[in-house]
């Protein structure tokens, strides 16, 4: 397994989803003819939903096929074999022993590039059993020289341990020992002064 096999499985998830919203809203467009509240305005709208969800997910599935082109042929190779073991593959992101492939913002980092982790406890709208809800996650800030990523990782009340690593904190920490705890003042003055880059 490598990360153009798990790009390749992220890509058909994406499409699954588009077809489960197409399926989601044919329903509803057929039920509004059988009962006959079909209007001009409301035949614009479903139009305009539809064009929404191809466009998205073309930008996603362009994004995704991209997101390696910015490593060299060594970078590539490096990445291609840590990814061979696949510690954690869930809805947002995959976790290799060395790095992180984030599918929302579709990049690859590895742990040592991270300079400062924050968790904090929120609520979140997460899709779950065929539904989106409103549940409290550990949101886990990632700090990078170049970008700041957000990952949900512990999720209250419900279990989607399929779906997100419940110790991404930890996971981080233990990987990369030399980094940052904590969005403080501190913290942002000292990479700051060491790697001359404002978070």
């Amino acid at each position: 397994m490598n990360y153009q096999a798990l790009l390749y499985r992220r890509i058909k998830y994406e499409r699954n989803l588009l077809l489960l919203y197409i399926f989601m809203f044919s329903v509803i467009f057929i039920g509004l003819i059988i009962i006959k509240k079909m209007t001009e305005k409301t035949l614009i709208v479903f139009i305009i939903i539809f064009f929404f969800f191809i466009v998205r997910y073309l930008f996603r599935v362009y994004h995704l096929r991209s997101i390696d082109k910015e490593f060299t042929n060594e970078e590539k190779e490096k990445i291609d074999k840590d990814l061979n073991f696949i510690l954690f593959e869930g809805v947002d992101y995959a976790l290799s022993n060395k790095f992180i492939v984030d599918f929302q913002n579709c990049n690859i980092f590895s742990y040592d590039s991270i300079l400062l982790i924050n968790c904090v406890k929120k609520t979140s709208h997460i899709f779950y059993s065929r539904n989106f809800r409103y549940v409290d996650v550990d949101k886990v800030y990632v700090y990078t020289k170049n970008a700041k990523y957000t990952f949900i990782s512990n999720v209250y009340n419900i279990s989607m341990s399929d779906s997100y690593y419940n110790d991404l904190y930890n996971l981080i920490k233990e990987k990369n020992p030399n980094v940052l705890e904590g969005y403080t003042k501190e913290n942002r003055k000292i990479i700051k002064e060491k790697y001359n880059v404002n978070i």
